[in-house]
């Protein structure tokens, strides 16, 4: 599984502390076997659990250090050497130097102060939790409520969260008191109090002058150099894959994939035994255009079953994405071919306007437009027109209405199961007196509202970056390839 954990402002012995943290660390060893390496001091300890070359633990000039992933810095330098230097310049300076994909600890116990810190997509997840003066931290819920400061309480509106959007979205979990860090931000603790704060957010320019010609040939070259850095040193060999569903952004990452190793990628597809859902057919051509070496597998009902314990025991929050389990196949077809590192497509729709839905809010926007006069004369007419019903066109002119008159982003919500069911018709009077039904909107509007992009579009890009692909489908891939046990 993998990870870092550990504390600062606890304990009086650093060889307890030692133990401690390699207690902490104990569910992170839970489905590779993984060594845990620690590093203790007499109020703070750290650990990482993973396998050679995916995590560093570091001790440099009173400072203690861990990263997990895949930490990027210029020049020739010794990481521990750069930390510590980018560290003197202060945390926002510091996380500002930072590239890759990556959840990093510094803890200056002397100084009484530690820094937590994520990627700028939050690709791999940290957990923290304040006990009195003692911050807490792990990769993982599971690891962070092992530490006796920290014990795991459910909390009542982590599960409504979750039944609203399938997921947990985050900075919330369903453990009272614990949080976790967004993707481009760090904590900053210093003396028994902690601060959180982001320091990268996407920028959307959109009064750009390059022409159409240049900008394809940047983007050509960014996917280039992309695919190249995440293949790292597998495109020398042939332990780095590719899914492929079939689709535009898993067909271009195999396609240029086997451009960059001058090889053919090796791709990985899962089909299913039903027209309606099986798209093997299209990953099949594009196997074919891309000449690559592919290999499908043809999930059965059974399959499913199996897969569910298998993957849930993976996630350390309740999670209910179903293409959780096609990912979790291809891993384990991957790995029995000896692939270590799969790329994938998921997020090209978010990240470059291609999602259906995004067309769809452009058209409900184009009512706000309308003079609010004609709109309020407007609406109550269609909707008490006789026979309104019965007539095509004044049945979807009412439907459109009523959208278009929902502000953004509650408008996304309007097909939201649970609010269509209603909440009282799901739990218990009992349950909703301990939750605040408004909260998951509120949660939403808050994202929605921290971008500062002119365009719609743009800022429902701002708000997938964390809702679709940090809160959902990051953690889809990352956990279902984590546990890919053999056929």
């Amino acid at each position: 599984m993998s990870g870092l954990c550990g504390w600062i402002g606890h304990g009086r012995d650093q060889a307890a502390n030692g133990a401690l943290a390699a207690v902490m660390a104990t569910p992170l060893t839970a489905f590779d076997g993984c060594g845990v390496r620690t590093l203790a001091g007499q109020h703070s300890a750290v650990a990482v659990a993973a396998a050679p070359g995916a995590a560093m633990l570091y001790e440099h000039d009173g400072l203690r250090i861990a990263v997990w992933g895949r930490l990027a810095l210029a020049g020739g330098v010794p990481v521990d050497v750069a930390l510590g230097l980018l560290w003197r310049r202060g945390p926002d300076h510091f996380c500002r130097g930072l590239s890759g994909s990556y959840a990093l600890c510094l803890i200056d116990e002397a100084a009484g102060e530690a820094l937590l810190a994520v990627d700028r997509m939050g690709s791999l997840p940290m957990a923290w939790q304040q006990a009195g003066p003692s911050l807490v931290f792990a990769s993982s819920a599971d690891a962070l409520r092992r530490h006796p400061a920290t014990p795991a309480r459910i909390d009542a509106q982590g599960i409504y969260n979750y039944v609203y959007f399938h997921m947990v979205p985050g900075d919330g979990s369903v453990y009272l008191g614990q949080r976790r860090l967004e993707p481009g931000h760090f904590l900053h603790y210093r003396q028994g109090h902690a601060e959180v704060r982001p320091y990268w957010r996407m920028e959307f320019r959109e009064d750009g002058g390059a022409s159409f010609a240049d900008l394809r040939e940047q983007f050509h070259g960014l996917l280039r150099s992309s695919v190249r850095a995440a293949a790292g040193d597998g495109t020398a060999g042939a332990s780095v894959g590719a899914f492929l569903s079939g689709g535009t952004d898993s067909s271009t990452i195999a396609g240029i994939l086997g451009e960059v190793s001058g090889r053919p990628a090796r791709t990985y597809s899962i089909g299913f035994d039903a027209p309606r859902y099986d798209e093997s057919a299209y990953a099949r051509a594009a196997a074919e255009h891309f000449g690559t070496d592919h290999h499908a597998y043809y999930v059965t009902p059974d399959d499913v079953v199996a897969a569910i314990p298998q993957i849930a025991a993976v996630f350390d929050q309740p999670f209910g994405n179903a293409s959780a389990v096609p990912a979790y196949y291809c891993a384990r077809l991957a790995r029995d071919d000896g692939i270590e590192r799969l790329l994938g497509g998921d997020g090209g729709d978010e990240l470059f306007g291609g999602n259906e839905r995004y067309a769809r809010q452009s058209v409900f926007a184009r009512y706000e437009k309308v003079p609010r006069l004609v709109r309020s004369a407007l609406a109550p007419a269609i909707a008490h027109f006789p026979g309104r019903e019965k007539i095509r066109l004044l049945r979807k002119a009412h439907r459109y209405i009523e959208q278009a008159s929902v502000a953004m982003p509650a408008r996304l919500e309007t097909y939201n199961l649970l609010g269509r069911y209603g909440a009282r018709d799901v739990f218990t009077a009992g349950f909703l007196d301990g939750v605040d039904v408004g909260a998951p909107l509120a949660n939403l509007s808050a994202t929605y509202g921290r971008s500062d992009a002119g365009s719609l579009v743009n800022r429902m890009m701002a708000l997938d970056l964390k809702v679709t692909l940090a809160d959902n489908d990051l953690p889809k891939v990352v956990k279902a390839c984590r546990r890919p046990s053999r056929f």
